[in-house]
């Protein structure tokens, strides 16, 4: 009876963002019970699927993904887009202002904490979960383990290459938005402030290939309503249940 309680009560509350107090009405069961069951079928579910459907990149895999980006954008040497999105919680106690961020909210930040990492068919090729809210985006990922991989290094990022029909070689780079740090990996669109025509073009560019991961996101909260609501539950099982969604979100769109 355990068994089957913890099997159902996760799908139904990522899907259709009920309170965890109506799936322990639903199935009889105590509040305290419901978030267990919940905490372990999300954590099986990324544990089980995370080598399948999100395995670490190896340089093929960025290789394949700047493919797809020059493709199916026009913007070559492109790794990936990054995004910050937070996700509403109910603050834990004596937290203070630890979760409380510049919406006027407590929150847990989405990383994509959600902060995420996308390819074009919106898909994470990676995610960072379990910031605090109060933190920027640009804190978000240079404390993260991606951030710190790419400051030291370290991510089996592919060497610079020729642009395409061009001798022109550029090393290739993720994009973002202005909260992120300029880098030689790391684009952000130009100030607004006095754009060239040739500015303008490019931002425009670099702005069709990050809306993937604000698409990304999009997709996965329609579908696991659960991020759309303010979720009750401790920061350690919030994780869980942002990961659970991602990782099924890949699932599904493969």
């Amino acid at each position: 009876m355990e068994a089957i309680t913890s099997t159902l009560n996760s799908p139904i509350y990522l899907a259709s963002g009920q309170d965890v107090k109506d799936v322990a009405l639903a199935y009889r069961v105590g509040m305290e019970t419901a978030r267990e069951c919940i905490h372990f079928c999300c954590r099986a579910i990324w544990e089980r699927l995370k080598n399948q459907s999100m395995k670490v990149p190896s340089q093929s895999d960025w290789i394949e993904v700047a493919q797809g980006f020059a493709h199916q954008w026009q913007f070559p040497n492109c790794l990936g887009a990054v995004h910050g999105k937070h996700v509403a919680i109910t603050a834990p106690g004596n937290s203070g202002s630890l979760y409380f961020n510049y919406k006027l909210f407590h929150k847990a930040f989405l990383s994509t904490r959600f902060f995420n990492i996308c390819c074009t068919d919106c898909q994470y090729v990676l995610i960072d979960v379990g910031a605090e809210g109060r933190q920027s985006d640009g804190g978000v990922l240079k404390n993260s383990k991606f951030g710190k991989k790419l400051l030291q290094g370290t991510l089996d990022l592919p060497p610079a290459g020729f642009l395409p029909g061009t001798r022109t070689v550029a090393p290739y780079a993720f994009v973002g938005y202005e909260a992120f740090q300029l880098r030689k990996d790391f684009m952000r669109p130009f100030p607004a402030k006095q754009l060239t025509d040739e500015n303008r073009v490019f931002n425009y560019r670099l702005s069709r290939a990050w809306r993937c991961a604000e698409n990304a996101f999009g997709i996965t909260a329609a579908r696991w309503r659960v991020l759309l609501r303010t979720i009750n539950l401790k920061p350690k099982n919030v994780d869980y249940v942002i990961k659970a969604a991602c990782i099924l979100h890949n699932f599904i769109m493969k």
